[in-house]
């Protein structure tokens, strides 16, 4: 397939791309391109470049994680159905405004949609909620090569053990009651003092 647009240039991944995005060398991307397990677009100036439809559908198949480069702002989406909590970690989050992107997501639906065009680095995660819950939203999330670097971090009004066992073996790196701890919920996420701008 021949790339002639050369406005579409841009959305193309070069090899060291897509090595980067799967943690491996693309010397090995090569590789995979001569055993017809990576198929190229050839670009009108000539070079191989790659999809990103084609780089998770190697990941799907092949087992691969899609690690994004990393950035100095953390993108952070909240996915809760209390309004009063989402609002007390939005305040809470206002003062790292310099470091952090933040979404909300009321239910499962409307996340899903986030997730595509915003693609959280964290999500904080109610376990409670309607129609999908968060442990059926995590399971997902791991399955997919796109989201399965997502931390996630899970937060609870039922925190029991079974719940906490439950929410890690599908993926969350921790588990907060509610009403949260903000110390403990920032140092999970990475966030302190220093981060706040004078």
């Amino acid at each position: 397939m021949a790339g002639n647009n050369e406005t579409q240039a841009d959305q193309y991944l070069s090899p060291l791309d897509v090595g980067e995005m799967l943690s491996i060398s693309p010397i090995i991307v090569r590789k995979m391109v001569q055993d017809g397990k990576l198929t190229p677009v050839d670009t009108s100036d000539g070079l191989k470049r790659f999809t990103i439809d084609e780089v998770e559908r190697f990941a799907c198949d092949n087992d691969f994680t899609i690690t994004l480069p990393k950035e100095d702002v953390s993108r952070i989406l909240i996915v809760d159905d209390d309004e009063i909590i989402s609002s007390f970690i939005i305040e809470l989050l206002q003062p790292y405004k310099d470091k952090t992107q933040i979404q909300y997501a009321s239910n499962a639906q409307d996340a899903r949609e986030i997730i595509k065009s915003f693609k959280p680095q964290v999500i904080l995660l109610d376990i409670m909620m309607p129609e999908l819950n968060g442990f059926d939203i995590c399971n997902l999330l791991k399955l997919s090569p796109l989201t399965r670097s997502i931390r996630i971090i899970a937060i609870t009004g039922a925190c029991t053990e079974d719940n906490i066992k439950t929410i890690l073996a599908s993926g969350a790196e921790a588990c907060l009651p509610k009403p949260v701890d903000s110390k403990k919920l920032l140092d999970i996420i990475g966030l302190s003092k220093s981060d706040i701008e004078s």
